[in-house]
């Protein structure tokens, strides 16, 4: 299980599990956080590095496999 505590600034993520084929992502404003049930998290400090991650693991949310 992976948390995100009260964020103090935008931050993106992606949660996933080991093999990095069950996942889920999103956007934290400041003094949000997030518990995921996923062992593990990438946190992002801009949104473009959150896509440019995505991309390399071939993250589409509008249209999972």
């Amino acid at each position: 299980m992976a948390t995100i505590e009260k964020s103090t600034q935008d931050q993106w993520f992606i949660a996933m599990n080991q093999a990095a084929n069950v996942f889920h992502s999103g956007y934290l404003a400041p003094g949000q956080e997030m518990e995921t049930g996923q062992p593990n998290i990438e946190v992002f400090q801009t949104e473009a590095d959150w896509e440019q991650r995505k991309a390399e693991l071939n993250i589409n949310e509008s249209n999972p496999e």
